[in-house]
């Protein structure tokens, strides 16, 4: 009677991978992108030559950005927001920042105490 050894395989990642990957050899094809199209098929392994089945699922992802005012050609609609930042000298820098309602590009603007206050002055009239 001879002794029945059971050999471990090295398990090859082949699910969902980013390349086409050999079920049964591990070889990597990397010319993965021939085989764009959704569903199922056969294939040859390119290294071992078995045949195999390969599923492709394509998957879409989106993002969108605002256009800027600019590259629309378009004025900016400013809201001020109003900043009083202490410094180490203990002097209070006043500054105001612009941020346009339609695209939320800003910019700070550094002011005198009398502008600054007639500005907020302004603003909480018109709020």
């Amino acid at each position: 009677m001879s002794d029945i050894v059971e050999v471990e395989e090295e398990e090859i990642d082949h699910d969902c991978t980013s390349n086409i990957v050999c079920p049964y050899c591990g070889y990597e094809d990397e010319d993965s992108y021939e085989h764009y199209e959704e569903g199922e098929t056969n294939l040859d392994c390119k290294d071992c030559g078995r045949n195999f089945n390969l599923s492709v699922g394509v998957s879409y992802y989106f993002s969108s950005n605002r256009i800027s005012c600019e590259e629309e050609n378009e004025e900016h609609e400013w809201t001020d927001h109003f900043f009083r930042k202490e410094e180490e000298s203990k002097e209070k820098e006043l500054i105001i920042l612009l941020e346009c309602r339609k695209c939320k590009h800003n910019e700070i603007e550094e002011v005198s105490k009398e502008e600054w206050l007639q500005r907020r002055s302004d603003f909480n009239e018109k709020v």
